[in-house]
């Protein structure tokens, strides 16, 4: 059902221009306009005066609500405490409102209940998952998921921190921590740990290996930017942490956003999720660039894979989803007066992020077999025709092979020679003139 809004301008001055952004890539520049929204949600709406005389101009945000007001939060995660093989579990609920509680092991065991406990047959690393349900009208459901390491603890290591916004420790947000490889078990380790009032995490359980700890406000309020261990916005970039020789405290300072020019401009877009397997929707930030560089904003994704950004001024733009162990693409944007509103969508297709945007024609993308021998096959699938370059790098960053391809609109299985390459780590690099950049490691037996 559509629902109309009336907004009432209260700014003071004369000779004003307005420019009002309804936060659903609709614009007016009536004094005191009326819209009307076809879906109900929360919108950003903007309001940008300007004056010729003197000249200057300013901006005011809120978000509003249109149709029925939103359900509370209601994310959910867990504690657990080993002993050898036996573990105490303790499921906790934004709010602390009462909810039901539903578990599964990961050993294809489950049970119910706010406190449970459970017993592995066998030592190992097992991904366990938490759903709660609010015991309200709105039911509303949340899964949360950890790896948890069941075996010997003396193997096991705490470690925690503090995450600061400049000079004052970060209030709400999380933290996180991925291994870099596989653990015993077979799969990668992680853990979250909300902030407390001080800023600190701690992850209380954590095995031998190497790691990244990375922050992740709730939002951009404030301009500070998810982080790694110890300042790094990309985890290309993060400074790993090796256990078990912990080294705590390691404090995390959030890396400041530059400035975001305002107008009547935006950008929104989703992500395909449907690949993510060790990681929920909203552990993925996008990074908000411009044309020099330099990071200006973020959001994170909501549990349906969207974002969006509002009142943004035209020029050129570059997007990034940031995931730990996870390379993506940088989308590029251009918002004109021509073209004010873009849109973009990513997906992932289990290894990597990628993005498609009106500059990009990749549907998806897969390089196999993992590792390659003689020979590595590229599935593309395209939107439309376009001429790429594909090329392999070595470890040292030297230039291997280089192969120029037409490819068609539809699936493309092209084949590269790799008969000729020494066994080792690589780095395939595939670009066009239009906009396209695939990064994947490659692995030569």
């Amino acid at each position: 059902m559509m629902k109309t809004v009336h907004f009432i301008n209260q700014s003071t001055g004369t000779g004003l221009t307005y420019q009002w952004s309804f936060g659903d890539s609709t614009f007016s520049q009536d004094q005191n306009p009326s819209h009307t929204y076809a879906l109900n949600g929360i919108y950003h709406v903007c309001l940008t005066i300007t004056s010729t005389s003197p000249q200057c101009s300013s901006t005011e945000c809120h978000d509003v609500t249109v149709g029925p007001p939103p359900p509370p939060p209601c994310n959910s995660w867990f504690t657990h405490m080993p002993n050898w093989l036996h573990v105490n579990f303790e499921g906790h609920i934004a709010g602390n409102v009462a909810a039901t509680y539903t578990w599964a092991f990961g050993d294809g065991k489950a049970d119910t209940g706010k406190l449970v406990q459970h017993n592995y047959a066998t030592a190992g690393n097992y991904e366990v998952h938490l759903t709660t349900v609010t015991l309200d009208t709105n039911h509303c459901t949340f899964t949360s998921m950890q790896h948890i390491f069941v075996g010997d603890t003396i193997n096991l290591h705490q470690v925690y921190g503090q995450v600061f916004a400049g000079n004052f420790p970060m209030l709400h947000g999380l933290a996180m921590i991925f291994s870099n490889d596989t653990m015993p078990g077979g799969m990668p380790f992680f853990a979250m740990s909300p902030l407390d009032s001080m800023g600190i995490y701690m992850f209380p359980y954590v095995p031998n290996g190497v790691f990244v700890i990375w922050a992740l406000p709730f939002d951009s309020i404030g301009g500070y930017l998810p982080t790694f261990y110890e300042h790094t916005l990309f985890w290309e970039q993060a400074t790993n942490i090796t256990l078990g020789n912990p080294q705590n405290p390691y404090n995390i300072n959030l890396v400041q956003a530059g400035h975001t020019p305002s107008g009547p401009g935006g950008i929104n877009g989703r992500m395909n999720t449907s690949g993510l397997k060790s990681a929920t929707v909203d552990q993925i930030a996008m990074l908000l660039s411009d044309d020099q560089g330099n990071v200006i904003g973020f959001r994170r994704l909501n549990a349906s894979g969207t974002f969006d950004f509002g009142n943004m001024g035209y020029g050129t733009y570059y997007l990034k989803p940031e995931l730990a162990n996870c390379p993506s693409d940088q989308v590029k944007v251009v918002l004109s007066a021509a073209n004010p509103v873009a849109t973009v969508t990513m997906t992932y297709n289990g290894s990597n992020i990628l993005g498609v945007s009106e500059a990009s024609a990749v549907e998806s993308f897969v390089a196999y077999p993992v590792p390659a021998k003689d020979a590595l096959n590229l599935d593309i699938k395209l939107l439309s025709s376009v001429n790429v370059t594909a090329e392999i790098y070595s470890f040292t960053g030297q230039k291997v092979l280089s192969s120029s391809l037409s490819l068609t609109r539809g699936t493309n299985v092209v084949t590269l020679d790799l008969s000729l390459l020494n066994a080792g780590l690589y780095t395939l690099r595939i670009t066009s003139p239009d906009g396209i950049k695939i990064l994947q490691k490659v692995v030569k037996e």
